[in-house]
């Protein structure tokens, strides 16, 4: 019994490289794709010749030592010898990729092998399998694409290397392919698109991440903090303590009134949530209420407005926290901050400031000037450096030059760049600084970062940063959209929507039901249960897997049927060489005829044209 075990378990690695052909248990793929995925061979194969390259970008000092890795699905199968010290080598190599999945991307990537530290990236080029044609030589000159151009997913990357013909800044890679199918049957890529695609790698959104990026990791952490509390929870909170601490009495008690009615009447709890959003809406068409009600003194603007809104809270505490982001952005310090609340209790006056912005902050520099043994506030001379990061309106930027040096009266001011042509001169009193990790990007300090946790902050810390913050800036965009009335239908049709469902539910809960409208809803809630339920349980069954597999391979077989690899725009066809026919194609002379009228029509698992399934031998 034992020995039995034994050879049970020494056989499991025998029966991987032993799967059944995929020509003769084809219809498996359909009926059930995950157990084919697991117990078929690859029903085709991949001849490919790295030939040579050319052109390549130096990748040390003077000239590179390139290499060439081929990977399938992210998954590395290949790799060339390296030719030392040219931009122009000659690999000649040769060799055969089996292809489960006509869905898989193959990916060429060439390297300047580095003796000391990581090689580099030189470019890479990926083709997908499916727009290669069957039993066809493939030849010529490929276009390399720069490492920045590694972002996202494989099938996002070819979806967009098609729409352009790229540039050759990073050179070409000469290949040889043909795809063959091993049965010599091209319907056997239709069984094969019944397969579940291939999981792919998801490269960061900010291009090749083989070093750190903490700059970009910290930009992202700020840009997502300033959407979720200075965009949205700091104007919420504002509003809500703008009503609760009766700032606009009426509407205060307008406010206490619906809240008593409702508790008193819970039936009423429904349709008074759904009328909030709208009744929030129409409160905030005024702008002068909606700048009132979104004042929050760590995030209004800083400028003569925002000291008014502020002013207009009447609060000692609100005021003083203006005060201390007005220092930090005149690039100083304050040391006692009981002093500096005391200032800010006289910088208002009945809900109204007492002078300008400009004017208080020349009162602070003199404050400064004037208690130089005991001063609560101190501000440095010195001008910002050229490179520093900022922040300026929400926007991030790079000041580039010092126009006006800074002194004990006033402050500096620069010029900033906010992209590659945005160049803008603004005060150094507008601007504030943000983290500068770029240091940390120094070869010497990577040099000392182990590489798998760089790779863990970038794919584990940067991914989930990028995606919070698109999905959560899309939806601050969207509210801010409509709360600050920007296009006027919109926000009062969202308003008038909020208010026509809240009446619906009111109606239910002011007169009750009739007998036909409460007969009706059981029974669309009977029909909505039982479907529910049909839908759970038919929707993993092998009838529903068959039919989901058979129309995905339809609708992917049809689409890559013209075969488009000579259209590709990174591709420079050899005619020379692509005139000769290959083996394949000849054993393929009869199938010319089919193909001339379009691809064959494979027999299907699941036919449209069947009445029922008795007549499929897909099913027996």
């Amino acid at each position: 019994m034992q020995q039995q075990q034994q050879q049970r378990r020494h056989s499991i690695l025998e029966r991987i490289a032993h799967r059944k052909v995929f020509h003769r248990h084809r219809k498996l793929a359909a009926w059930n794709p995950a157990a084919a995925r697991d117990h078929l061979a690859n029903y085709a194969k991949l001849e490919m010749n790295v030939v040579s390259a050319k052109n390549l970008p130096v990748g040390d000092l003077v000239s590179s030592d390139p290499y060439a890795q081929i990977y399938q699905n992210d998954v590395l199968k290949r790799q060339t010898q390296v030719i030392m010290t040219t931009l122009n080598p000659k690999w000649n190599w040769s060799g055969e990729l089996p292809v489960h999945r006509p869905s898989a991307v193959i990916r060429v990537v060439v390297l300047d092998h580095d003796v000391v530290g990581d090689d580099d990236l030189l470019g890479f080029v990926e083709l997908p399998i499916a727009d290669l044609p069957i039993g066809k030589f493939v030849a010529g000159w490929f276009t390399l694409l720069p490492a920045d151009r590694l972002q996202g997913t494989a099938p996002e990357r070819v979806a967009i290397s098609m729409f352009e013909k790229p540039k050759e800044t990073c050179g070409s890679v000469y290949l040889e392919l043909m795809l063959d199918t091993l049965s010599g049957d091209p319907s056997d890529e239709f069984y094969a698109w019944c397969l579940d695609p291939p999981n792919f790698k998801e490269f960061s959104r900010t291009g090749y991440f083989k070093k750190l990026n903490a700059q970009a990791i910290s930009d992202t952490a700020m840009d997502l903090k300033f959407a979720v509390f200075d965009q949205f929870a700091r104007p919420f909170m504002a509003g809500l303590t703008y009503i609760l601490m009766w700032r606009e009495k009426i509407l205060s008690m307008a406010a206490l009134l619906l809240a008593l009615g409702v508790s008193l009447r819970p039936a009423f709890i429904p349709a008074a949530i759904v009328a909030l959003p709208g009744a929030v809406l129409l409160l905030l068409s005024n702008e002068t209420r909606r700048r009132r009600m979104a004042t929050d003194p760590s995030s209004v603007a800083l400028d003569d407005m925002g000291y008014t809104l502020v002013a207009e809270l009447c609060d000692t505490n609100a005021m003083r926290d203006f005060l201390e982001r007005v220092v930090v952005a005149m690039h100083g310090t304050v040391h006692q901050p009981d002093l500096l609340r005391q200032f800010a209790a006289f910088c208002w006056d009945g809900g109204r400031p007492v002078t300008t912005l400009a004017n208080l902050k020349q009162q602070l520099r003199r404050a400064a000037a004037d208690l130089p043994e005991h001063p609560f506030v101190s501000f440095s001379p010195a001008a910002l450096q050229i490179g520093s990061l900022v922040v300026a309106g929400g926007r991030s930027g790079e000041v580039i030059s010092c126009v006006r040096q800074p002194n004990m009266s006033q402050g500096g001011c620069y010029e900033v760049r906010f992209g590659p042509e945005a160049i803008e001169e603004l005060d150094g009193e507008s601007l504030e600084i943000r983290p500068d990790f770029r240091w940390i990007s120094n070869p010497v300090v990577l040099a000392l970062i182990p590489d798998d946790l760089e790779t863990a902050l970038m794919e584990d810390l940067l991914l989930p940063l990028e995606f919070a913050q698109m999905y959560v800036r899309l939806v601050v965009d969207l509210v801010n959209y409509l709360f600050s009335w920007k296009r006027y239908d919109a926000s009062l049709a969202t308003a008038t929507l909020c208010f026509a469902t809240a009446g619906l539910l009111a109606l239910p809960a002011y007169h009750g039901l009739p007998t036909w409208v409460s007969v009706t809803v059981s029974f669309a809630q009977v029909v909505a249960c039982l479907s529910l339920v049909v839908i759970i349980f038919v929707a993993k069954s092998r009838l529903m897997i068959c039919l989901q597999a058979c129309i995905r391979a339809h609708v992917k077989y049809r689409a890559h049927s013209s075969k488009r690899a000579m259209d590709w725009p990174f591709f420079e066809e050899d005619h020379a060489i692509n005139a000769r026919r290959s083996s394949s194609e000849q054993r393929r002379s009869l199938f010319e005829e089919d193909f001339a009228m379009g691809p064959p029509e494979p027999e299907f698992c699941w036919s449209f044209r069947q009445v029922g399934r008795s007549s499929s031998t897909c099913f027996t």
